[in-house]
């Protein structure tokens, strides 16, 4: 998997598993969107993306090791620890 084919299913996730952010496709291609402020997504929106997010690329999120505000404050920030996960360059 390349960066490109990550930020697609990250933006497919994210389409799939938070209803509200249906008719924001082109927020979710821009890098500095942020999660919040921008997708008006609240703390079980995140939850929900984090759980689908584990499901689809395999692996957990680290309570005790995961900056989870910094992970999930802009899509180039989830994009980024989400390659670092995934081993893509």
């Amino acid at each position: 998997m390349n960066k490109i084919e990550l930020r697609n299913r990250l933006e497919q996730v994210m389409m799939c598993n938070i209803p509200k952010l249906e008719g924001k496709e082109e927020l979710l291609k821009q890098n500095h969107t942020k999660l919040a402020d921008d997708l008006q997504m609240d703390s079980f929106d995140i939850v929900t993306l984090q759980v689908a997010l584990e499901e689809m690329f395999l692996f957990e999120f680290n309570p005790l090791e995961d900056d989870f505000v910094g992970i999930f404050e802009n899509m180039d920030s989830l994009e980024k620890f989400l390659c670092l996960k995934c081993g893509v360059e």
